[in-house]
């Protein structure tokens, strides 16, 4: 069985619902697929003609793709009855993504993408960034309205921080903090 391989080196780091791998950022999807701007190489297989792409995964995308399936979730998505999450909720974990995410872009940094991003029950979505010494669970609630969960250190030392009805402006500074 020949094989023809074709690799890039350059992908960055994924976030894969709920970690951030460290892996090439590559991924293999079969030929059915239409290819996307993001094609970087691809593997063939002469005996079948059966063809795999291999597309580029950007930093940001897998955690959209999550906040946009958390959108698509019903009622009872947790089979406990729970409210499907709300637009406003999903709407401003979207912004405080995509502001995070734009802010460590344009100050030259590695790009901060969020650690999970999961739907909470009643309704709102939990999105989470985790640093060297710190990690902030941010949960935005139904109606849209931001709490945190602030922990930093380890072990018998670890301290934690809460609050709830924070604004945005102090939630981005303390994310700042964390990564």
């Amino acid at each position: 069985m020949g094989l023809t391989r074709v690799e890039t080196h350059d992908a960055p780091p994924v976030v894969q619902f709920g970690y951030t791998g460290a892996d090439t950022g590559l991924f293999v999807v079969p030929s059915t697929s239409s290819p996307g701007p993001e094609l970087t190489g691809g593997v063939t297989n002469r005996e079948s003609e059966s063809v795999f792409e291999f597309r580029r995964v950007s930093p940001i995308a897998e955690a959209l793709e999550r906040l946009k399936q958390i959108k698509g979730l019903g009622p009872n998505w947790d089979s406990y009855g729970s409210e499907a999450p709300t637009h406003a909720a999903v709407a401003r974990a979207h912004s405080l993504i995509w502001e995070v995410y734009m802010g460590s872009v344009n100050a030259g940094q590695r790009p901060a993408v969020p650690y999970s991003v999961v739907p909470l029950s009643g309704g709102g979505v939990q999105v989470e960034w985790r640093g060297d010494a710190a990690a902030i669970e941010v949960e935005i609630s139904s109606e849209g309205i931001f709490g945190y969960l602030l922990a930093r250190g380890s072990g018998p030392s670890r301290e934690f921080e809460e609050a709830d009805n924070v604004s945005q402006s102090r939630i981005l500074q303390l994310i700042r903090d964390v990564i």
